[in-house]
């Protein structure tokens, strides 16, 4: 080590290598950081395609069968004004089977009534309303069902979409308002990169997916 004056004291000269081995060291935590603060989808339109594709090869084959089906089973319900019964309990069923029991005991008229009020208005209050009055529908189960019948104006709300948007969980997750905020963003992508809802919803859930599996298998690695 040389030494070098600087005013009363005297400093050691640090050797270049060293240096540049310490700043190495602080970009390449800086970098971590900066990839710990962007844990979201990127939100463009290549990147969004490219997980919207990757969404068939994460679920079943029954999966992609019932919801390869949907929009023509929808199509027909549109001409009749209504979802029939079967049609209501497997839109309402496609992301959660856990209230099946509470869906199943509303009535053929029951359904009819408030599917036929949701298809008929572009209102989310209103449309919302009409479905969570069913018994089994809650709010996240209502946009599952408002995203088929209205394809162009209803993004679907569930942990995976929010979690790929690197937004955090509501406190409540039947807050109405908290579903408009969503509704505008999910909408403002859409107008961004010319994507359906639909492609967009499938990059959000697979691009979650695949995170949690990765962080799942680091953990057991």
């Amino acid at each position: 080590w040389s030494e070098a004056e600087c005013g009363d004291f005297l400093m050691p000269r640090i050797p270049w290598d060293f240096t540049l081995l310490v700043l190495q060291q602080c970009l390449s935590a800086g970098q971590r950081y900066s990839m710990q603060q962007i844990d979201r989808l990127p939100l463009t339109r290549a990147i969004i395609e490219d997980y919207a594709t990757k969404y068939w090869g994460c679920i079943t084959d029954k999966e992609k069968e019932l919801e390869e089906g949907f929009p023509l089973r929808v199509s027909q319900a549109h001409k009749i004004g209504h979802l029939d019964r079967r049609l209501f309990l497997d839109l309402a069923g496609w992301k959660s089977r856990r209230p099946r029991k509470w869906q199943e005991s509303n009535s053929d008229d029951t359904i009819k009534a408030a599917t036929s009020k949701a298809f008929l208005t572009e209102d989310i209050d209103d449309a919302i309303l009409a479905l969570t009055a069913l018994s089994g529908i809650a709010l996240r189960s209502a946009t599952a069902l408002l995203h088929w019948m209205h394809p162009h104006r209803f993004p679907l709300l569930d942990i995976r979409a929010v979690s790929a948007l690197g937004e955090n969980a509501p406190k409540n997750w039947e807050d109405i308002e908290y579903y408009k905020i969503f509704t505008r963003k999910i909408c403002g992508i859409r107008n961004d990169v010319d994507l359906d809802l639909r492609t967009i919803d499938r990059a959000l859930w697979t691009w979650d997916k695949l995170k949690k599996k990765k962080k799942i298998h680091n953990q057991h690695a």
